[in-house]
């Protein structure tokens, strides 16, 4: 989009329509891929899921007031050694700074209700609709 100057990177409203279609489109893919990872067999485990591990696990050693919410700190040890942040590959997402009116905001969700619909090319046709 930005070699064919349909995004300017330095315009907060570009960047505002951008996060708008993009950014539940990437959260979206990221839940899948957790949602996925949790439950793909493990060979090395005779192709059982994480997920089932954890579940065995507190079955086995009997915890009775397990916290289901906790699962998304499997395997995290609060405590243990934090690891080096490689900055060489991070990617630097600005925020957008601009303020819409209410009325504003409103007239998006009315033109794009659903960011993640299929607008046939990828969610180009939303991200103009936004912007203009």
């Amino acid at each position: 989009m930005d070699k064919s100057e349909i995004l300017d990177a330095h315009d907060e409203l570009d960047l505002y329509a951008l996060h708008y279609i993009y950014l539940p489109a990437i959260q979206a893919s990221l839940n899948e891929f957790v949602n996925q990872w949790n439950h793909h067999g493990v060979r090395t485990m005779h192709s059982i899921s994480p997920l089932a591990l954890w579940y065995s696990e507190v079955i086995e050693i009997g915890v009775t007031d397990v916290n289901i919410g906790d699962i998304t700190l499997y395997g995290i040890d609060p405590d243990g050694p934090v690891g080096d942040i490689e900055t060489e590959n991070m990617v630097v997402v600005p925020e957008s700074t601009i303020n819409l009116t209410e009325n504003q905001v409103s007239e998006i969700r009315r033109l794009v209700p659903d960011p993640l619909s299929d607008d046939s090319n990828h969610g180009i046709h939303h991200y103009l609709t936004v912007r203009n």
